[in-house]
């Protein structure tokens, strides 16, 4: 695996390595990186590294976060964490 494909997005760049396709093509599209989905999981008091290990499958995301995903990507659950790379591709045409 590449040093970039290991880390996750710094600010004003793309994400590196984010573990859900959904979310990861979500950032991309719309040019979002970690520290953005720092600030829309409102994880300021926990820590910047919280974010990285949320969005790269180290610790897992808790209700209120997914919820906050949810609501900020307009994208369903199955979207943003069930889907494949495929499918995903797949269900944006």
């Amino acid at each position: 695996m590449q040093d970039r494909e290991r880390r996750v997005g710094a600010p004003g760049k793309p994400p590196g390595y984010v573990v859900y396709p959904g979310l990861r093509k979500w950032m991309r599209d719309n040019n979002m990186c970690t520290a953005d989905m720092h600030r829309i999981l409102c994880l300021e008091k926990k820590g910047w590294h919280r974010t990285k290990e949320r969005l790269s499958g180290q610790t897992k995301l808790c209700i209120p976060e997914i919820n906050q995903l949810i609501r900020a990507t307009g994208k369903t659950y199955e979207y943003l964490f069930l889907m494949s790379e495929q499918e995903v591709r797949e269900a944006d045409g």
